[in-house]
């Protein structure tokens, strides 16, 4: 493996491909790596400090402005003044990797003028303000709409928060769809909408969902789907004696529950072949894909999950459903999942609750202000109580900042720095994994 390999491998959850990215040069050619293996640059929040403090006595610089996506694994985000990460990009420059090219030059105060930047800087909002959407399932409940206020069309299972599946694709609240912004945006840093990694749910049982099981990504793309489908789950309201199952219980292998299911076990004889949990509101639980699993009546839970509907049940407590034994077969997974992690009644800025190859979670209860730093591109945050405001960090060049009020139950897709201000507030954050 190269040095280039291998940061890659250890800095790819840190990348940032929705910031710009920046290479200043003299003359306006692309680069190739110097003294060192790697060409410097900058985001666009870096620059000026970085002209300040490497460009003294010059009058004059060229910032190309670098194409993330043909970058690829060359661009690497990497500690260094003061500990910020900085593009590195291992590897020649090419001209196909340029975007556009600004000239910037000395103002009447002595530092650099960047705000002609802002002519060669796609003009994207800081966020994208969400609606959820709901989707009916036989197990659905009533405990979502009421905790947040609204409409209640009767029991829904699942309210999909954000998602760019063709099976269900969340609005934005100003008007058409996730997944179109996303593809009318493509090629400014952005994945498109086929891409998009992350799905968002809220959950919402009456009655226990089917014992499932999920493929991960080898298995998934063994039969022609984009990946697997690994979540996480973090629940917001447990009834007394709710029970969720995952995994298998001590010395039972994913393969004695098939044969069992296929030899006619009735329910408790299923249920005593999986590994019972009873979860209390704040648990977050990893479902690594493969797992097999179930979740029982009298739970309302927030989901995220890989972009994917891939669901092979195993047995439906005799709803009469099909089962995919044979393709649940090919993809349960002999997981042992972690216990549940816990945030607990602490208040102030940002805690990890899980952090997976396939996305990060986190949760915060400020008392003030609070940053939200898309530190993998873009971020997804969800309001569980409280009012505020999101507001977006301005940018070089301008005056007034977006704002949005948050409520409880709302989603936004954001998309570079923002400051959050409110009362109250419990927030939670999704990002893509590494």
């Amino acid at each position: 493996m190269t040095r280039a390999d291998e940061h890659d491998a250890r800095s790819a959850a840190e990348r940032a491909p929705s910031e710009t990215i920046w290479h200043i040069t003299r003359d306006g050619t692309p680069a190739v790596p110097g003294a060192e293996p790697f060409v410097h640059a900058s985001f666009t929040s870096q620059l000026a400090e970085t002209l300040a403090l490497h460009f003294v006595g010059v009058d004059e610089v060229v910032l190309l402005r670098l194409d993330s996506a043909a970058l690829g694994a060359r661009l690497v985000c990497e500690p260094s003044r003061g500990g910020a990460l900085f593009p590195h990009v291992y590897g020649r420059i090419e001209p196909s990797d340029v975007l556009g090219r600004v000239r910037v030059a000395r103002g009447a105060d002595g530092a650099f003028d960047l705000a002609p930047l802002r002519a060669c800087t796609p003009d994207l909002p800081a966020f994208l303000a969400l609606q959820p959407l709901p989707v009916p399932r036989p197990w659905g409940g009533r405990r979502i709409a009421p905790r947040f206020g609204w409409t209640d069309p009767g029991p829904v299972g699942e309210w999909w928060l954000l998602s760019c599946h063709p099976s269900a694709r969340t609005e934005l609240r100003d008007g058409g769809t996730l997944a179109a912004w996303l593809d009318a945006h493509a090629g400014a840093g952005l994945p498109r909408a086929a891409d998009f990694p992350l799905l968002l749910k809220f959950l919402d049982a009456d009655e226990v969902l089917s014992v499932q099981v999920h493929p991960d990504d080898a298995t998934a793309r063994s039969h022609g789907m984009a990946n697997g489908k690994t979540e996480a789950w973090l629940v917001l309201d447990a009834e007394p004696g709710a029970k969720l199952w995952l995994g298998t219980a001590d010395g039972v292998r994913p393969a004695d529950v098939l044969a069992a299911v296929r030899a006619g076990a009735d329910d408790d004889e299923v249920k005593a072949l999986l590994r019972a949990v009873e979860p209390r509101a704040g648990d977050a639980l990893l479902v690594p894909a493969g797992t097999i699993h179930a979740i029982g009546p009298g739970l309302a839970i927030y989901e995220v999950q890989q972009t994917s509907d891939a669901t092979y049940r195993l047995y439906d407590w005799g709803r009469g459903r099909e089962v995919h034994l044979e393709l649940g077969e090919q993809a349960a997974r002999d997981h042992r999942p972690s216990p549940p992690a816990n945030a607990g009644p602490a208040r102030g800025g940002w805690t990890t609750l899980l952090d997976d190859a396939a996305f990060r979670l986190s949760r915060a209860r400020p008392e003030g202000a609070l940053a939200v730093r898309p530190a993998r591109g873009y971020a997804a945050l969800t309001v569980l109580a409280g009012t505020g405001e999101l507001r977006a960090t301005p940018r070089v060049g301008e005056s007034a900042a977006d704002t949005c009020a948050l409520r409880p139950g709302d989603t936004a897709l954001v998309l570079r720095e923002c400051a959050i201000d409110g009362d109250g507030l419990d927030l939670l954050l999704a990002e893509p994994g590494a």
